[in-house]
């Protein structure tokens, strides 16, 4: 399966710590914010250099930062400061047609290129900060703007969580839930996707709740009896805490916990025990 670190360039911290992972051969992927961390441009050098270790994309990101492109509140997509929307208002404006869509397109081109200067290569693959690439209306010219700007070997991340998980009874409600609300976008996502002939993974996995009390290594181990596939992404949040990393983002010390799971020696005797291995993304 593939473990995709979510979140690169949203902190030195986050980055320092995905680029340890990476190195230590833990990660097969990680997805970049090109909007914002202060340092941003040594940070995707380093990167870059581990282009042949990792898959590298391009982390949307639509909620809760600054854009690159001018947007006027009117337009759906930030507030009265100019400031990218929570998720839940962005949601909101989606659903109910409220984002301008020539203002969205010029954002996502924005990021696209943004990425493509930092690194000097176009995005293995897109996904999205709070999964905001299923949403409707950012779908539809997120997979027009990549057949026109990438080449073939991309793919789309959908949030498609296995039915069995969902189905557990073992699991809390709560957890499931959450799983739901991410998966239901990603219906709308997988037609648009088929329609257009563009590259996925299968499956999702990695969504849980830490208000649920299990620790990270309890909840990679009930996701590894799902027996995950090769095209199967396993999402993780690993990272150093820093000043700029509490100043953005809410999910602080889980990022801790697993991190140092991914590093130690557990993480690996699990995989072994279940016998699955790490891959990149096998294009077919």
């Amino acid at each position: 399966m593939i473990i995709c670190a979510d979140d690169y360039g949203l902190s030195h911290g986050v980055s320092r710590g995905i680029l340890e992972l990476i190195d230590g051969e833990r990660l097969t992927a990680t997805s970049c914010m090109v909007t914002g961390s202060k340092d941003l441009p040594l940070q995707m050098a380093m990167l870059a250099e581990r282009k042949e270790m990792a898959d590298i994309g391009l982390h949307l990101t639509l909620t809760n930062d600054r854009p690159l492109t001018d947007i006027r509140p009117d337009q759906g997509l930030v507030d009265a400061d100019g400031d990218l929307l929570p998720f839940k208002r962005l949601m909101r404006n989606c659903y109910r047609g409220r984002v301008d869509t020539t203002q969205l397109a010029l954002e996502i081109k924005a990021q696209l290129t943004r990425f493509t200067e930092l690194t000097g290569f176009q995005p293995t693959f897109i996904d999205g900060h709070q999964h905001v690439q299923q949403l409707p209306g950012v779908r539809d010219i997120l997979i027009r703007i990549c057949a026109d700007v990438l080449q073939d070997d991309y793919y789309i991340r959908c949030g498609c969580f296995p039915k069995r998980w969902l189905a557990n009874r073992a699991l809390p409600t709560r957890m499931k839930i959450g799983s739901a609300l991410i998966g239901l976008p990603a219906i709308g996502l997988k037609r648009v996707i088929k329609r257009n002939e563009v590259r996925h993974n299968d499956n999702l996995l990695g969504h849980y709740s830490s208000k649920e009390h299990l620790s990270f290594p309890e909840i990679f181990n009930r996701y590894l009896h799902l027996q995950p596939a090769a095209n199967d992404i396993f999402y993780v949040h690993p990272g150093y805490i820093d000043d700029e990393l509490k100043a953005k983002d809410p999910f602080v010390n889980e990022r801790v916990s697993e991190l140092e799971f991914l590093r130690g020696d557990r993480f690996l005797a699990e995989l072994d025990a279940f016998g699955i291995g790490l891959n990149r993304y096998c294009f077919r």
